[in-house]
C-alpha cells in the first residue's frame, strides 16, 4: 500500500513485544496475577495469529470477565497491536515520512477531537498524537490518556479509528 516492493513480516517480534508491553499497561489496575495472565494470553494469541474472538475465549476461560468484556479487551488490544505493526512496517520501509489519524464512521467525540489534531499536520512516525497524562476535552466530557503515549489507534476500548501513512518528502 505504501509503494514499496517488499513484504513485511506480519508476525514481527517487535509487534508481539509491543502487545505484551501495552497489555501490561492496560492491566495495571488489575491484580498482579491477572496482569501476568492477560499479557500472556494476548501476546500468545497474537503470536499464533488468533482472531480477537479466539483471544477473547482464552481470556474468558481464565478470568471473571464477562464474555462481552473479554471480547472488548481482545478486539481493542488486537487492533492496537495491528496498528503498531503498521507503524513499525512504515518505519522499516524508508518511504513513509509520517502518519495522520483516520476517523472511523460514527466515532466518539474524543476520536473526533483526535482527528482534528491528527490531520492538522503530519505527525512523525514516532511522534504521539497524545502523550500519557494528556486530557482530551470533547462533547462535554473529558478523557484522560492513562496507558502511555498514543502513537495510533485505538484511542479507547472499542475504537475503530486507524492511522494513515504519509509518503514522500514534502508537507
Amino acid at each position: 500500500e505504501v509503494g514499496v516492493d517488499m513484504a513485511f513480516d506480519v508476525f514481527n517480534p517487535r509487534v508481539a513485544s509491543f502487545a505484551e508491553s501495552y497489555a501490561q499497561q492496560f492491566a495495571s489496575e488489575a491484580t498482579r496475577a491477572s496482569l501476568l495472565r492477560v499479557r500472556t494470553v494476548i501476546a500468545r494469541g497474537l503470536e499464533q495469529g488468533d482472531s480477537p474472538f479466539t483471544i477473547a475465549d482464552e481470556i474468558a476461560k481464565d478470568y471473571a470477565f464477562s464474555p462481552e468484556r473479554a471480547t472488548v479487551v481482545a478486539r481493542t488490544e488486537s487492533a492496537r497491536a495491528f496498528v503498531e505493526g503498521e507503524r513499525l512496517g512504515w518505519e522499516e520501509s524508508g518511504v513513509v515520512r509520517g502518519k495522520q489519524w483516520q476517523l472511523a464512521a460514527g466515532a466518539c467525540p474524543f476520536c473526533q477531537q483526535t482527528a482534528i489534531k491528527g490531520t492538522s499536520k503530519v505527525f512523525g512516525l514516532n511522534e504521539p498524537f497524545w502523550k500519557n497524562g494528556d486530557t482530551i476535552s470533547a462533547g462535554g466530557g473529558t478523557y484522560s490518556v492513562r496507558y502511555g503515549d498514543v502513537q495510533g489507534a485505538p484511542l479507547h476500548p472499542n475504537c475503530r479509528c486507524d492511522i494513515l501513512p504519509v509518503l514522500g518528502d514534502s508537507d
